[in-house]
């Protein structure tokens, strides 16, 4: 379970700074140097190297609080981050669900009863955003059925964080743009929102950004040609409201 809890903790922290949130000195000390971007095998072996060291600090550092205060390895792991337009973001993790339903409801009645005195109450959460982090097998209707109405949330499962969706070589390159912006587009253009290509409100790339119904997005596109040359394309999409459903 600890590679998975590093993994997911690492990558939910790149999430977050990639909103704009400050991340603590003490969370940046673990974060490990990406092995996606190693290009020869002596620059991978070297990052392995660093990436155990990370994640065995990781490991000690969070062991070490479950032992003072006897909570949860994941629920030690929460951390309250602050964004750079004032509001503050509670991220909490749920323990896995495999040590039982009882777990799960004493690590969500817990991290309720934390978030809304670190708010000074249920008022105080007007300015935060919450979320929540939980094993793959928990399933949103076992969030929701608890008293988190007060609550602005997310959930994400540890499936969606177990990988980086976006820091990799192939990614496009995102960017939300300002009211402004995007109101000189349509002026420039001619065009309306509804004559765009669209995102889905659900589309990892749209929940990994926290981007919400109505923004313009511009994105970049890396094109190689066979001949070696490089060029980058933008598209434009607005984020829907509408949530894609498999069949």
């Amino acid at each position: 379970m600890m590679p998975t809890y590093f993994k997911v903790k690492c990558n939910s922290i790149k999430m977050l700074e990639a909103r704009g949130y400050a991340i603590p000195a003490e969370e940046i000390a673990y974060l490990p140097s990406g092995l996606a971007q190693c290009i020869s095998s002596s620059d991978y072996f070297s990052n392995y190297q660093e990436y155990k060291a990370k994640m065995e600090y990781f490991s000690n550092y969070y062991r070490s609080m479950q032992d003072s205060n006897h909570r949860s390895f994941a629920m030690n792991m929460s951390q309250v981050y602050v964004h750079k337009d004032g509001h503050h973001r509670y991220v909490t993790f749920i323990e896995a669900a495999t040590k039982g339903k009882k777990v799960l409801t004493d690590d969500l009645t817990l991290a309720i009863a934390i978030i809304n005195r670190s708010a000074g109450g249920p008022q105080g959460l007007v300015n935060s955003k919450v979320t929540f982090v939980v094993p793959t097998s928990i399933k949103a209707v076992d969030i929701s059925s608890m008293d988190i109405a007060h609550l602005d949330y997310e959930i994400f499962t540890h499936d969606y964080l177990i990988v980086d969706a976006v820091n990799h070589s192939f990614s496009s390159t995102y960017r939300l743009l300002t009211n402004e912006e995007a109101s000189e587009f349509y002026g420039r253009n001619k065009i309306l929102p509804s004559q765009l290509p669209i995102f889905t409100s659900n589309d990892p790339i749209v929940r990994y950004y926290g981007w919400k119904a109505g923004d313009l997005i511009l994105i970049g596109r890396m094109n190689a040609s066979t001949e070696g040359s490089v060029t980058v394309s933008t598209y434009y999409r607005l984020v829907s409201p509408h949530i894609y459903e498999r069949k």
